[in-house]
């Protein structure tokens, strides 16, 4: 670590202004990454309108303008650049359309800062220029992933252990940074809007597994940790992410690591024990059964107890028989019902969404449309969101760099062998294609910062002199 420190301060010294800027540029963007991964919203802080992430993302912007402005025409060049700029031209067209319809303006705005993110793809493709960048890069996302994943396991046994819990949950909501629901006195529903780094941590975990010459064992409790955390989400739509994200990244990582599939299973396997562990640890210690309520609100209908819950009641002696607290179970069945009124909602929300997809498919109604039974304009599904308001050409413009990647990931399959982290960042960036369904992540900070970073992967991974 020492000599980490040393060289990279020597190399600071030793570099022109633009490289020091370009350097400073990095260690920023490394740290509203680790941000972004930890604290969901980002509204912990403020001073006016200015957040922490805003004054990271602002600064790491200002200081890659030396690299950027240099070398212009070739970053330009780049297709990432370049399609990004084509999609930013059709959002501008788009803007101009909802002004004239008269569509929402709250809606519009917020249309407009969610994108405004989007200035991160030339940062972070001028800054994250060499694998070791982009490996550090990953680096301190996985940290802030495990440490999400160890706040919301704090904050589960907080509240179920405070007699007064509710200030905690109130600051937590209020600040944006998830959603604490108290289910039932031994439940709790601790979504973090940061949730989605945690299963890009678990997927960056598994590549650098494939590639280790030993199983890891850092690497086996920090998926366990996370597996738990997301458990504690009781989000349908994270489980469904986690299952393809899981899915897609261990064919990817057999056909890049081959030499490393023994490792890679008993890898998951040893991470599947501890989490299972970690679980039934805590369910004996908090009096909670997470397993099965997290499959009740999953499939809508009551399961029975998990086996961790029917062993802890034979243990202390109680009739495996006899039915679990009756006020405990009716707060669990209220929760479905409630999540039952959810589905309902969002119903509602597709239909009305569906009547401006149907007035203009292909480009839209401009931006600021919205479901008329949203009060605040945020509508949650992502693709038709997209669809209603910048049509099918404009969901293809924002999903045509994606497409690029993907495309000369296969092609130069050769580099990414070498520095599987390439293919991490894009399996990970499956977790937010898939979760934005439901969940409006790829129009705001959180996912367009995790797509710049996927954008920079072809620059990083070639490592040409620009």
């Amino acid at each position: 670590m020492q000599n980490r420190i040393r060289n990279i301060t020597e190399e600071f010294r030793r570099g022109t202004f633009t490289q020091r800027c370009s350097q400073l540029s990095f260690g920023i963007l490394c740290l509203f990454l680790l941000e972004c991964s930890i604290t969901g919203g980002g509204r912990y802080w403020e001073a006016g309108p200015v957040s922490i992430r805003i004054l990271l993302g602002g600064l790491a912007a200002v200081l890659a303008l030396p690299e950027l402005f240099r070398h212009l025409g070739a970053y330009l060049k780049k297709p990432a650049v370049w399609l990004t700029l084509a999609f930013v031209a059709w959002l501008a067209f788009c803007a101009w359309r909802g002004v004239r319809a008269e569509n929402r303006m709250d809606v519009l705005l917020t249309d407009i800062k969610g994108f405004m993110w989007l200035f991160l793809v030339p940062v972070l493709v001028a800054t994250v220029r060499s694998r070791q960048r982009l490996r550090v890069l990953l680096s301190w996302v996985l940290a802030g992933a495990v440490i999400q994943a160890a706040l919301i396991l704090a904050v589960n046994a907080a509240v179920v252990l405070m007699d007064d819990p509710a200030p905690l949950c109130r600051w937590l909501n209020e600040r944006t940074v998830g959603i604490v629901d108290v289910v039932s006195a031994r439940l709790v529903r601790v979504f973090f809007k940061s949730s989605p780094y945690m299963i890009v941590g678990c997927v960056v975990a598994l590549f650098r597994q494939a590639r280790a010459p030993k199983l890891r064992w850092r690497y086996v409790l920090a998926v366990a940790l996370l597996f738990n955390a997301l458990l504690l989400s009781y989000t349908r739509s994270l489980y469904g992410a986690l299952g393809l994200t899981a899915l897609v990244s261990i064919i990817a990582v057999l056909v890049l690591c081959p030499e490393g599939r023994k490792r890679t299973l008993a890898f998951l396997l040893a991470a599947v024990v501890c989490f299972g562990v970690l679980v039934t640890v805590q369910e004996f210690a908090l009096e909670g059964s997470y397993l099965s309520f997290a499959v009740s609100r999953t499939i809508g209908r009551e399961v029975p107890t998990s086996w961790a819950s029917q062993l802890r009641s034979q243990l202390r002696g109680e009739d495996p028989g006899d039915s679990p607290d009756d006020g405990e179970m009716d707060s669990q069945r209220s929760y479905i019902e409630v999540t039952e009124k959810s589905d309902q909602l969002r119903q509602e929300t597709k239909d009305s969404l569906n009547v401006y997809i149907q007035r203009s498919p292909i480009i839209g109604c401009g931006l600021g449309a919205s479901a008329a039974n949203r009060d605040k304009g945020v509508d949650e599904y992502f693709y038709l969101d997209m669809l209603a308001r910048t049509g099918v050409v404009g969901l293809l413009l924002y999903m045509l760099p994606f497409g690029y990647v993907v495309v000369w990931c296969l092609r130069r399959r050769e580099l990414l062998r070498e520095c599987p982290e390439g293919a991490a960042v894009v399996c990970g960036l499956c977790t937010f294609w898939i979760v934005t369904w439901f969940n409006p992540w790829m129009n705001a900070v959180l996912g367009i910062a995790w797509y710049a970073v996927t954008l920079s992967v072809p620059t990083a991974l070639e490592e040409h002199s620009i």
